[in-house]
């Protein structure tokens, strides 16, 4: 690690002196003060380096902090705190590690692990991989390598008023196209957003943590090809009509197609352990 250090140049090594409690004679005047806590050593190290945000950045950070709170419940001020924090430690591990790569080897060995932790999750609980599946589509990272059999992705129509869902129907069986009228028609604001505008929903024959109701699930479940649509019907939110996208085919995703993501989260982890190393002087 010295040798690391060395490479950092002079500045970094007098920081990790003060991080570790050593220093040169003389001692540092008053207006030097030892970084408290893991946070101020970061932004010293930042600043040392000339790691900054910009302010479309920080822009971007404070819309994210307020959009997260209202969600959450939380205080935008410490979530975007958390957040760039977050972005800090992401531009400072590709400033200091730029050369720092997982191997292929490592790669390997995550992907054989993961794929048999979900394995036997997925088989005393099939309906985990909705969430894990969800998670993914909303905040990316590495989908969940291994698919239960039975899962599909479709399409929604959700309207408060029964003859507009009737006119919906009318109008699918003259031929028009249903993104369209989803567009024109639908009332459910999760099917305008992403990521679920681009992907579709998720549903699968399995009870899980964030499920539909059982009449919704049974009309999808129940279509078989894709582009195929459901008949109006009615749950407690409303009147709907589903399409089918697509059967999601069940088994193992292969090494090939998931290799890139594992990578870069396998990198990412050996950076972040350098870049602690750095601060705390080990």
């Amino acid at each position: 690690m010295n040798g690391m250090i060395r490479k950092f140049g002079a500045g970094l090594l007098a920081l990790v002196l003060l991080l570790t409690g050593c220093r040169a004679e003389p001692p540092p005047s008053a207006e030097h003060v030892l970084p408290e806590t893991y946070d101020e050593a970061l932004w010293l190290l930042a600043k040392e380096h000339g790691v900054v945000l910009s302010q479309e950045e920080e822009s971007t950070i404070r819309t994210e902090a307020l959009r997260d709170a209202a969600d959450l419940g939380e205080d935008a001020a410490l979530l975007e705190k958390e957040h760039s924090r977050d972005l800090l430690e992401q531009k400072l591990r590709d400033t200091l590690f730029p050369d720092v790569f997982a191997e292929d080897a490592k790669v390997q060995e995550w992907y054989q692990a993961r794929v048999s932790a979900l394995e036997q999750a997925f088989e005393k609980d099939p309906g985990l991989f909705k969430s894990q599946q969800e998670g993914y589509d909303l905040y990316g990272g590495v989908p969940p390598l291994v698919i239960p059999e039975g899962y599909v992705r479709f399409s929604h129509i959700l309207t408060s008023q029964e003859e507009t869902a009737r006119q919906v129907w009318e109008a699918l069986e003259a031929g028009q196209p249903f993104d369209a009228l989803l567009e024109q028609y639908n009332e459910d604001p999760g099917m305008r957003e992403a990521p679920f505008a681009q992907v579709g929903y998720l549903a699968g024959p399995y009870p899980s943590a964030r499920d539909f109701t059982p009449e919704l699930k049974e009309q999808v479940l129940a279509l078989e090809e894709p582009g195929e649509y459901s008949p109006v019907f009615s749950t407690g939110a409303g009147f709907h009509i589903v399409q089918l996208l697509e059967k999601q085919p069940g088994g193992t995703l292969p090494l090939e197609e998931v290799q890139e993501p594992i990578t870069r989260l396998l990198t990412t982890a050996l950076r972040q352990e350098l870049l602690e190393q750095t601060i705390y002087g080990e």
